[in-house]
């Protein structure tokens, strides 16, 4: 399950502001630091150092993350509700990646529908409750940010090639796909409008 998380760093020489913001992210190492900082998409509170530090400003900041979090915990609750036939989850992979009947026959297509129903059966064997929309979408995400190949377009490597794929381009337009196609769910609309 994914748990929120609030980061503060700051660069103790003054170069750097102290940051505030919420995570889904683990950090543990510069690694994660960095993939937690990388998403600009998330609400940051920012306080330079030559700056006056106003805690009520900040705490205000801050909840406003925190109801942030509270609407995607909605979300991924009202996912864990909607449950998804076996068939349904594999159609749904099949829609995603535009597989028409005759890509059956396509290896390319082929290897990328088994490889989603590979990580579909791993984030079962990882304990998410398998036949629900938030297994299919965890399925779609772990694909895209570990097994879907990319291609090197930077010189960077293979792995830093995949996360900037996840983060915005073709990866980040199939998770935004599969949620799209997710949320046209009506019993799932249902639910986030209750």
């Amino acid at each position: 399950s994914h748990r929120a998380r609030l980061l503060m760093t700051t660069g103790y020489d003054g170069t750097q502001s102290t940051i505030n913001k919420m995570t889904m992210t683990r950090v543990v190492c510069k690694n994660t630091m960095d993939a937690a900082l990388f998403d600009k998409s998330k609400a940051v509170v920012r306080t330079t150092h030559s700056a006056y530090f106003n805690p009520t400003a900040v705490g205000e900041q801050l909840a406003k993350l925190a109801q942030s979090i509270e609407a995607y915990k909605k979300f991924g609750d009202a996912m864990v509700q909607v449950h998804m036939s076996e068939q349904q989850v594999k159609d749904m992979f099949a829609e995603l990646l535009n597989m028409k009947e005759d890509d059956k026959e396509s290896t390319r297509k082929v290897n990328q529908f088994n490889d989603l129903v590979n990580a579909y059966n791993d984030t079962i064997k990882e304990g998410t409750e398998p036949g629900t929309q938030w297994c299919a979408l965890n399925a779609v995400t772990r694909y895209v940010d570990h097994t879907r190949q990319t291609r090197d377009t930077n010189g960077a490597g293979e792995a830093e090639s995949r996360f900037l794929s996840a983060q915005f381009t073709s990866g980040a337009s199939m998770k935004r796909k599969a949620v799209e196609l997710l949320t046209s769910d009506k019993r799932l609309q249902e639910l986030l409008t209750a």
